[in-house]
Protein backbone atom coordinates (compact mmCIF):
# COMPACT_ATOMS: atom_id res chain seq x y z
CA UNK A 1 0.00 0.00 0.00
CA UNK A 2 1.49 3.36 -0.95
CA UNK A 3 2.65 5.46 1.97
CA UNK A 4 0.39 8.41 1.09
CA UNK A 5 -2.73 6.23 1.09
CA UNK A 6 -1.73 4.69 4.42
CA UNK A 7 -1.07 8.15 5.88
CA UNK A 8 -4.46 9.47 4.70
CA UNK A 9 -6.25 6.42 6.10
CA UNK A 10 -4.51 6.79 9.46
CA UNK A 11 -5.32 10.51 9.68
CA UNK A 12 -8.94 9.72 8.80
CA UNK A 13 -9.12 7.14 11.59
CA UNK A 14 -7.62 9.60 14.08
CA UNK A 15 -10.14 12.25 13.03
CA UNK A 16 -13.01 9.80 13.34
CA UNK A 17 -11.89 8.65 16.77
CA UNK A 18 -11.24 12.11 18.16
CA UNK A 19 -14.29 13.81 16.66
CA UNK A 20 -16.89 11.18 17.53
CA UNK A 21 -19.16 12.17 20.43
CA UNK A 22 -17.88 10.78 23.71
CA UNK A 23 -21.12 8.91 24.42
CA UNK A 24 -20.48 6.67 21.39
CA UNK A 25 -17.49 4.99 23.06
CA UNK A 26 -17.82 2.17 25.57
CA UNK A 27 -16.13 2.62 28.95
CA UNK A 28 -13.05 0.41 28.96
CA UNK A 29 -10.41 0.97 31.60
CA UNK A 30 -7.60 -1.50 31.00
CA UNK A 31 -5.04 0.63 32.90
CA UNK A 32 -4.83 4.08 34.49
CA UNK A 33 -3.31 6.12 31.68
CA UNK A 34 -4.85 4.31 28.71
CA UNK A 35 -6.33 7.51 27.22
CA UNK A 36 -2.91 9.17 27.22
CA UNK A 37 -1.25 6.09 25.74
CA UNK A 38 -3.81 6.05 22.92
CA UNK A 39 -3.20 9.75 22.21
CA UNK A 40 0.57 9.18 22.16
CA UNK A 41 0.34 6.17 19.81
CA UNK A 42 -2.13 7.87 17.45
CA UNK A 43 0.02 10.94 16.96
CA UNK A 44 3.30 9.03 16.93
CA UNK A 45 2.07 6.95 13.99
CA UNK A 46 0.42 9.94 12.31
CA UNK A 47 3.60 11.99 12.45
CA UNK A 48 5.78 9.05 11.40
CA UNK A 49 3.65 8.40 8.30
CA UNK A 50 3.32 12.01 7.16
CA UNK A 51 6.70 13.54 7.90
CA UNK A 52 8.64 11.72 5.17
CA UNK A 53 6.08 12.71 2.58
CA UNK A 54 6.27 16.36 3.57
CA UNK A 55 10.03 16.79 3.82
CA UNK A 56 10.63 15.36 0.37
CA UNK A 57 8.12 17.76 -1.21
CA UNK A 58 9.61 20.97 0.22
CA UNK A 59 12.53 21.20 -2.18
CA UNK A 60 12.80 25.00 -2.50
CA UNK A 61 13.39 25.60 1.21
CA UNK A 62 16.61 25.52 3.17
CA UNK A 63 17.39 22.55 5.39
CA UNK A 64 16.49 24.25 8.68
CA UNK A 65 13.27 25.72 7.31
CA UNK A 66 12.13 22.34 5.92
CA UNK A 67 12.87 20.78 9.28
CA UNK A 68 10.89 23.40 11.24
CA UNK A 69 7.93 23.48 8.84
CA UNK A 70 7.72 19.68 8.83
CA UNK A 71 7.91 19.57 12.62
CA UNK A 72 5.10 22.09 12.92
CA UNK A 73 2.82 20.83 10.14
CA UNK A 74 3.19 17.08 10.52
CA UNK A 75 4.04 16.57 14.20
CA UNK A 76 2.32 19.37 16.12
CA UNK A 77 -0.51 20.93 14.10
CA UNK A 78 -2.77 17.85 13.71
CA UNK A 79 -2.78 17.19 17.46
CA UNK A 80 -3.51 20.83 18.25
CA UNK A 81 -6.33 21.07 15.70
CA UNK A 82 -8.00 17.79 16.63
CA UNK A 83 -7.82 18.45 20.37
CA UNK A 84 -9.18 21.97 19.89
CA UNK A 85 -12.03 20.67 17.71
CA UNK A 86 -13.21 18.49 20.58
CA UNK A 87 -14.68 21.62 22.22
CA UNK A 88 -17.55 21.58 19.71
CA UNK A 89 -18.23 17.82 19.94
CA UNK A 90 -20.90 16.65 22.42
CA UNK A 91 -19.49 14.88 25.50
CA UNK A 92 -15.91 15.75 24.49
CA UNK A 93 -13.70 18.42 26.01
CA UNK A 94 -10.39 20.11 25.33
CA UNK A 95 -7.67 18.82 27.66
CA UNK A 96 -4.23 20.40 27.98
CA UNK A 97 -2.69 17.10 29.07
CA UNK A 98 -4.09 15.36 25.97
CA UNK A 99 -2.74 18.19 23.83
CA UNK A 100 0.69 17.79 25.44
CA UNK A 101 0.65 14.01 24.91
CA UNK A 102 -0.42 14.55 21.27
CA UNK A 103 2.56 16.88 20.78
CA UNK A 104 4.99 14.50 22.49
CA UNK A 105 3.77 11.57 20.37
CA UNK A 106 4.05 13.67 17.21
CA UNK A 107 7.56 14.84 18.07
CA UNK A 108 8.70 11.29 18.85
CA UNK A 109 7.28 10.04 15.53
CA UNK A 110 9.00 12.89 13.71
CA UNK A 111 12.43 12.20 15.18
CA UNK A 112 12.18 8.41 14.98
CA UNK A 113 11.41 8.77 11.27
CA UNK A 114 14.34 11.12 10.68
CA UNK A 115 16.83 8.95 12.53
CA UNK A 116 16.14 5.79 10.57
CA UNK A 117 19.30 4.73 8.71
CA UNK A 118 17.98 5.31 5.20
CA UNK A 119 16.67 8.78 6.15
CA UNK A 120 20.11 9.98 7.19
CA UNK A 121 20.43 12.44 4.33
CA UNK A 122 16.77 13.25 3.73
CA UNK A 123 17.23 16.91 4.62
CA UNK A 124 20.38 17.40 2.55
Amino acid sequence: MPRLLLAVLWLSLCCLAMLTPGSAFPEINAFDFQDKAIHFICFFIQSYLWVGLGIKKMVGMGKKMRFLVSLLVFALLPGILLESAQNIIPNRTFDWVDLSVNAIGGIFGFFIYLYRPYCKFILD
